[in-house]
């Protein structure tokens, strides 16, 4: 197990090479997915050759992935990100839209390059950016977390942006107070009711 995860950091090394730059904080290149050769886009226009071209293509994007996901895990101590290359896999896996790893940007959504309060933009809350791109399932794996007794009131703010980047203001606003309705815990509900108030209920007006 130890040398195929060695493999996949690898694999995750040589995706990144040449496109990160030197600057912890500054902008990866723009990236368009998995990179797919050539000799499969000319298969895909194959009628003999496009499902096995097809099937090759997934199988490449779920390698890079799990190559990113290694490579992310590795970066990320507590709540830090220690690691360049670990702060570009968890771009990139937002760039990939990889569903699968949501209850990993989930679970380090407070991970940061930086000790920032700006949630509303995210600061250096690189699992919290990828988790907006990454849609629905994301918004979805933040309202379960909310109602997890261990959630920091920091954390409930930085997954109610997540959700509200997602869903829209209004919807995300019904679904924080869907939240509040079904929380029973007097301490965690005093905590849902005040990010409420600070990121949905002063705007509404």
């Amino acid at each position: 197990m130890g040398t195929y995860r060695t493999v996949l950091v690898l694999l995750a090394v040589g995706i990144l090479c040449g496109c990160a730059p030197q600057a912890f904080n500054a902008e990866p290149a723009t990236t368009h997915g998995p990179a797919v050769s050539q000799a499969l886009i000319e298969a895909l226009k194959s009628d003999n050759q496009r499902s096995t071209a097809y099937v090759q293509i997934q199988k490449q994007r779920h390698d890079e992935v799990l190559a990113l996901l290694a490579l992310a895990e590795a970066g990320i101590d507590g709540n830090h990100i220690t690691t360049e290359s670990g702060l570009y896999a968890i771009r990139l896996l937002g760039e990939y839209r990889a569903v699968q790893v949501v209850p990993f940007l989930v679970r380090n959504v407070m991970a940061g390059t930086v000790d920032t309060y700006e949630i509303t933009v995210f600061g250096g809350y690189a699992c919290a950016e990828s988790l907006v791109k990454i849609g629905k399932p994301a918004s979805e794996a933040c309202l379960t977390r909310l109602a997890l007794p261990t959630v920091t009131a920091r954390e409930v703010s930085v997954l109610a942006q997540v959700i509200k980047q997602v869903e829209g203001k209004e919807m995300a606003r019904q679904r924080m107070l869907l939240a509040i309705s079904q929380q029973k815990a007097p301490k965690k509900l005093e905590t849902l009711k005040s990010v409420f108030k600070k990121h949905f209920e002063e705007e509404k007006h």
